[in-house]
């Protein structure tokens, strides 16, 4: 997370996302389509997503800051978040890929993007 970004909580203290410039971000980095922070910022990572990964996705953890150009996008869910990153599993695994996930770095910028 950017040191200019200002934390913004709940009335209950759980991080729901963060201002940049007086633009509300999820806590992965994407910008609010609509709706507060604090009504809308930890639902917006709910869902698939998308994320440039190998195929097949190899067990245990990867780091996916960088990928390589045979790297296909792939269908995703977001597991858990923090300030410094953000850790991926694939959306329907292969039954070899149950165990695998992507950690990418938070703000995720072009590294994580809504299913299309």
């Amino acid at each position: 997370m950017p040191a200019d970004w200002l934390p913004v909580r709940r009335d209950d203290g759980e991080l729901v996302g963060y201002l940049a410039n007086d633009i509300p971000m999820t806590l992965v980095g994407q910008p609010l389509d609509h709706g507060t922070l604090e009504e809308r910022g930890l639902i917006a990572l709910d869902g698939r997503w998308q994320c440039r990964l190998p195929n097949p996705l190899p067990a245990g953890g990867i780091d996916a800051s960088t990928p390589a150009t045979d790297w296909d996008w792939r269908y995703v869910v977001i597991a858990e978040t923090s300030p410094a990153e953000c850790r991926v599993r694939l959306y329907m695994a292969y039954p070899e890929e149950l165990r695998s996930w992507a950690t990418l770095p938070v703000p995720v910028g072009e590294l994580l993007r809504r299913e299309s």
